[in-house]
């Protein structure tokens, strides 16, 4: 079976000639047929905004798959293939964006006043107080998936089935037709950037450019899942199930188009004497600059943080495994027991490359942050690379000391993206009670305990092993009690068993339904800009004014936000010091969530081939707000500690909600 999708974004503004507002002709040839963007302070803007132009995507699936039945087998094999592609038609601000602020018609330009001056004027004028162009290549991304599986139910005996089955997944790299993308980090590279008395390496390498692949990462082709599962009947009554399963999650992960394939030519827009360098009329008379794509090579975005896709990123596998032991007593019970768990490796992880070891961290923060004479300007003049140095930190006069002892010294961050060593674990106990219908009530209570704790971040640059810790999604406890009760009025009923047809509308078809869920909170994260003390966060009665010790020593020995807590569970954090706790607090959660759902319904029938349904459903019956964002984590804030002056509740207030259903 094959199966086309495709969607395509908005196209306002599309085509439109600019020549028709005044432009120069020099703009009309370098503006894309778009309209531009204006902004004026104290207005509405005017143009559409090509930052939400949507991609258009399009998806080619083929799905085959056979069956065979013979004794005891049921046989199911089959192939999926699937052809993703994004063609992303966003201009940008490929025809301009221009902000006017009011300040070329004040009194005095030189000396601006908020008492003059009216920006939609300067705008009249063509007094832009700053713009600028941009020139990118839109990507066009293509991903393959192909997968193959076989599966077969056996029904051994009268008591015994098994299921087992064995899948084969395949995630293509990600390729752009015009090779718009990075492909990984050459480490050991000489620079191309030669800086006497340095010895420079290191630089972003391109994909589908000389000897490099044209997609992203390396393909992998053992990704085998093997399922298992059974169940056996003892006696009349009790079930054992269990299954064991690997599964492989497919996901685009798109580190973004590779720098060198978007540029920006910003307005010169200063005053001189009363007078702007540049106007609307011709905003870049030097010309707009154009995308180089990857000439640059090693030394493209040095001066600039750069970041690339893992070239042995592969996609995340997620072993799932159960075991449930299920029995029936009396005539409507069900209760079962079951233990649920889950391992996930390879997931993502974004890692620092360029960072400060640990031997120029007992420098200290003094010396680290001192002010050195730049090395990177003794660049020989006629170097292609200088003029990629200005407005960049390489271009300063000075440079602090720690940027020198970084490993690669000419670039800012350098994160490698989508490490496949990230990994999760869920272990949970679940517990299910269930009455079936009987004397008109049907209810069932379920209650879970888990644990999930994950790595999938290193607490410091330095560390070479993630930090295992709870998960920020970890929900120790939870309980959900849900019923249905068919009031016993009306015909066929305990009460108005014979009772008329006027009556028997009026009593009978009555039902109430429930929903109810009683949750512990998620994990808080760890306070920001402080380091704990190890003295404990908790409070005996927390409020959501003060949710937990917000008690912090300052870096002169003061301490703030006390109140009420006596010994402070934070101490501002030192410069450059590393971090040793977890990002989240297992001791100190979110609110849990109380809730109640309640319906009240009535159905009944006209004629045999009429009736008619009322229903009066209360969502969030009691009321009951819910907190999922807070408390605020900055410890130099002012609502440091609180939910209800830092966020609003997550859930709506109770709402009623009645209907009338008629059906023929």
């Amino acid at each position: 079976m094959d199966h086309f999708t495709s969607t395509s974004g908005s196209t306002i503004s599309q085509g439109f000639n600019v020549s028709g507002l005044g432009f120069s002709p020099q703009f009309v040839t370098q503006a894309s047929p778009w309209f531009p963007k204006f902004t004026w302070n104290g207005y509405e803007g005017a143009g559409s905004n090509p930052e939400g132009v949507t991609p258009s995507d399009l998806t080619y699936s083929t799905e085959l798959v056979l069956a065979k039945t013979f004794n005891r087998h049921n046989i199911k094999a089959g192939f999926q293939n699937m052809e993703i592609a994004e063609n992303v038609i966003s201009p940008g601000y490929s025809a301009g964006y221009f902000n006017f602020s009011g300040n070329f018609t004040t009194a005095d330009p030189l000396h601006q006043s908020g008492a003059t001056g009216n920006s939609v004027a300067d705008f009249l004028l063509g007094d832009a107080a700053g713009g600028f162009i941009q020139r990118q290549s839109d990507p066009a991304l293509m991903e393959h998936l192909w997968s193959v599986f076989v599966q077969d139910d056996i029904h051994v005996s009268n008591r015994l089935t098994l299921n087992l089955g064995l899948r084969w997944d395949y995630l293509g790299p990600l390729s752009d037709r015009f090779n718009a993308l990075t492909r990984g980090f050459c480490a050991t590279c000489a620079s191309p950037l030669q800086v006497p008395g340095m010895n420079l390496n290191g630089g972003l390498l391109f994909a589908g450019t000389r000897d490099t692949p044209r997609g992203i990462f390396d393909p992998h082709y053992n990704n085998f899942g093997p399922r298992v599962g059974f169940a056996y009947r003892l006696g009349d009554s009790t079930v054992l199930r269990g299954g064991y399963g690997m599964v492989y999650g497919q996901a685009m992960d798109n580190p973004g188009a590779a720098p060198g394939f978007s540029q920006t030519t910003s307005m010169l827009t200063s005053v001189q004497t009363g007078i702007p360098y540049n106007t609307l009329t011709n905003p870049f008379p030097q010309g707009v600059l154009s995308p180089v794509g990857s000439v640059g090579g090693l030394a493209t975005s040095i001066g600039q943080g750069i970041a690339f896709a893992d070239p042995q990123m592969n996609i995340p596998r997620t072993q799932q495994y159960s075991f449930e032991i299920q029995r029936r007593f009396g005539a409507n019970w069900l209760v079962s027991a079951a233990y649920v768990g889950s391992r996930s490796a390879r997931l993502p992880v974004n890692q620092q490359l360029n960072y400060l070891p640990l031997a120029a961290l007992q420098q200290g923060a003094a010396a680290l942050t001192a002010s050195v004479p730049n090395p990177f300007l003794n660049v020989a003049a006629n170097s292609p690379y200088r003029s990629l140095m200005q407005g960049t930190f390489l271009g300063a006069p000075t440079i602090q000391q720690q940027q020198l002892l970084l490993p690669y010294p000419q670039f800012g961050g350098i994160t490698d993206l989508f490490t496949p060593v990230g990994w999760s674990k869920y272990n949970s106990l679940q517990l299910e009670l269930i009455k079936r219908l009987s004397a008109g009530l049907d209810f069932s209570v379920a209650y879970t305990w888990e644990k999930t704790m994950q790595a999938l971040s290193y607490l410091n640059p330095t560390d070479s092993q993630l930090a295992p810790v709870i998960s920020p999604f970890d929900v120790p406890q939870q309980l959900k009690l849900s019923s249905v009760w068919y009031l016993p009025f009306g015909r066929g009923k305990h009460f108005g068993s014979s009772a008329g047809p006027l009556t028997e509308r009026l009593l009978g078809g009555w039902s109430i339904s429930a929903t109810a869920r009683l949750q512990q909170g998620m994990p808080i994260n760890s306070p920001s800009g402080v380091a704990p003390t190890g003295h404990p966060a908790s409070i005996a009665s927390p409020t959501l004014n003060h949710w937990f010790n917000t008690c912090t020593r300052l870096a002169n020995g003061t301490t703030t936000n006390c109140g009420a807590d006596a010994q402070p569970a934070w101490m501002a954090l030192q410069p450059f010091q590393l971090v040793g706790w977890s990002p989240y607090l297992n001791s100190v959660r979110r609110p849990g969530i109380d809730s109640l759902d309640l319906s009240v319904a009535k159905a009944t029938t006209i004629k045999e081939r009429y009736s008619l349904m009322f229903r009066a459903d209360f969502i969030n019956a009691t009321n009951t707000p819910q907190w999922f964002n807070g408390p605020d984590t900055n410890a130099f804030s002012g609502t440091f500690g609180a939910i209800a002056n830092y966020s609003t509740p997550s859930n709506d207030p109770r709402v009623i909600m009645l209907s009338l259903r008629f059906q023929f």
